[in-house]
């Protein structure tokens, strides 16, 4: 199972993608990044109720939740293909 990570630090403008192959791997990735906020979707949520109690047990995340859509893999490459006015991502 693969999980996408998109960070965004707002006060410097830093934008990063990172792809964990576990639950663990993403968990330290976390730790290390130390979000304000983790944006998921519903089906995260479903899907990983656990990992997502036991991360806001141990830190002081804002977990938001958003529609399933807003993650759809064309929806997201679309709009940040728009936003940085590429053709492509490559």
């Amino acid at each position: 199972q693969l999980f996408g990570l998109a960070f965004l630090d707002l006060t410097t403008a830093d934008f990063r993608v990172f792809e964990a192959s576990s639950e663990q791997e993403l968990v330290n990735e976390l730790h290390r990044l130390h979000p304000a906020e983790l944006v998921i979707s519903t089906k995260f949520q479903e899907k990983h109720r656990h990992f997502l109690a036991d991360l806001s047990s141990h830190s002081d995340i804002i977990i938001s939740i958003h529609d399933d859509w807003r993650f759809d893999h064309q929806v997201a490459h679309d709009f940040l293909a728009g936003h940085l006015q590429v053709k492509s991502l490559d």
